[in-house]
């Protein structure tokens, strides 16, 4: 198992238990604008803290609702997803492709 993919796994294995994920996002591949619309999307499910860090990158802490805690490990990897997916629209939509 790599590196990663262990982070990802660890990641969606605190939201199963409730507790607050927290998400590392560099500004080269997670651009603010795909940062806020997953934020948006995503508020009906989950609380967020932005938290911008000395290097540009941004700790994105996501809390699923507890009305919502059985469904944690999906909705916190749907918002991985639409995270990924939106960076990848803007940077398609910037170099013309």
């Amino acid at each position: 198992m790599t590196v990663t993919t262990k982070q990802i796994l660890e990641k969606l294995s605190t939201a199963v238990n409730g507790l607050p994920t927290v998400l590392p996002l560099a500004p080269d591949v997670y651009p603010r604008g795909a940062i806020q619309s997953a934020v948006a999307a995503f508020s009906e499910f989950c609380s967020f803290k932005l938290d911008e860090q000395p290097d540009g990158s941004v700790q994105l802490e996501v809390q699923v609702r507890p009305s919502l805690i059985a469904d944690a490990h999906r909705i916190v990897g749907e918002l991985q997803n639409f995270l990924l997916h939106s960076a990848l629209d803007r940077a398609h939509a910037h170099d013309g492709t």
